[in-house]
């Protein structure tokens, strides 16, 4: 009983930390086409002592942290800037910042990021055989419910085949493919790019 109570004291006894953020957790939504967003932890010591950041840490490559200082005053304010690189992502998406300073336990930011859904394509994979006509064929590009978004540039691995985009009445857009001789086989892919930045690609075979 004793051992409990001694525990209990111990726990309520314990200093708050030295190292007070206005909020450990920030979340934003980009707008449209953003390449990337920030967030911004205000801090302050809240201790009696001179505070020392020791290190930060990302929890990924996309994410790049800026402080303007590591040595902060009793009462002094700071700001912890978050860059999170948009590129290729979508999606809800959680990144996170370990916090290591000399006043207490390490702080974990979490920076939250809701962006639109990518857009999708199908088939992915279109095929002729060699000798056979030159046609035509389709895929379709599907855009995320909600979400204006426009396909705006097709561009292709060879000269051996061409892709052109065309708006459906839906909304969504169709990649016409076609081959400019099936007397051979080849290989091609074709890259298409939206406004928001998203890459699709689609592969266009002749084989023999």
């Amino acid at each position: 009983m004793r051992a409990v109570l001694f525990l209990l004291l111990m726990v309520v006894s314990l200093p708050a930390a030295d190292l007070a953020f206005v909020q450990e957790t920030v979340s934003l939504t980009p707008t449209a086409g953003a390449d990337s967003v920030t967030a911004r932890f205000a801090f302050s010591n809240a201790g009696t002592g001179p505070l020392t950041i020791t290190a930060l840490e990302a929890s990924c490559g996309c994410t790049t942290v800026d402080l303007e200082k590591r040595l902060y005053q009793p009462g002094e304010k700071g700001e912890i800037m978050v860059t999170f690189d948009l590129t290729g992502l979508s999606g809800a998406q959680d990144k996170t910042v370990q916090v290591h300073h000399d006043r207490g336990a390490m702080i974990l930011l979490h920076f939250k990021v809701v962006l639109p859904e990518a857009p999708t394509v199908t088939p992915t994979f279109l095929t002729w055989k060699v000798g056979e006509a030159a046609s035509a064929q389709e895929s379709v590009i599907t855009m995320a419910a909600g979400v204006n978004e426009r396909a705006v540039e097709v561009t292709t691995s060879s000269p051996d085949v061409a892709g052109t985009l065309a708006r459906r009445a839906d909304g969504n857009w169709t990649l016409t493919v076609t081959p400019v001789s099936t007397a051979s086989a080849t290989n091609v892919m074709l890259k298409i790019t939206t406004d928001l930045g998203h890459t699709l690609r689609v592969f266009a075979s002749v084989s023999p």
